[in-house]
């Protein structure tokens, strides 16, 4: 009995670490977001692209399959390979400045999105602000909740926004 209770609270934990992680990426990218577009606009930023209504007839476990398929490439790429492996262990940086690095990459990866220039500027902005946080996921929680929390975070921003 012992055993399953252990295994209940463990479970319980890594959810609400989940939520909480997910919690915080909503707390740092759309504001970080919304401040670069308020910024650029102020400045004369001609928008030139005008998002697609989304498909909400698309099944939501279909949805949780993409964004899942896109979280666990981004990150193992991202995190794994060019964070920890490129930056970590090949060029042997700090962990601190691979982490910046890694989220500096992450970011301007994101400026290749559909919506072209100037369009995904915030995006990529917010993306960079986001790695920095993801990337401490990586570190303190592990590749498996980076991915998870990237999903949930896509997931729910394009159900919700």
């Amino acid at each position: 009995m012992k055993k399953v209770r252990l295994a209940i609270e463990k479970t319980l934990k890594y959810f609400s670490d989940l939520v909480i992680n997910t919690t915080i990426m909503w707390l740092i990218m759309p504001p970080i977001v919304f401040l670069t577009w308020f910024i650029m606009d102020r400045m004369g930023v001609r928008w030139n692209y005008e998002f697609p209504p989304f498909n909400w007839s698309a099944p939501l476990w279909l949805d949780a399959l993409r964004y899942f398929y896109v979280g666990s490439v981004e990150e193992a790429v991202f995190r794994y390979m060019i964070q920890d492996r490129l930056f970590g262990f090949v060029c042997r940086l700090p962990e601190w400045a691979s982490l910046i690095l890694a989220s500096i990459i992450f970011g301007s990866v994101h400026l290749l999105n559909p919506a072209g220039m100037p369009n995904t500027i915030p995006q990529a902005v917010g993306a960079c602000f986001a790695g920095l946080w993801l990337g401490r996921i990586y570190r303190k929680q592990g590749l498996h909740m980076a991915i998870l929390t990237h999903a949930l975070y896509d997931l729910t921003v394009t159900r919700i926004l």
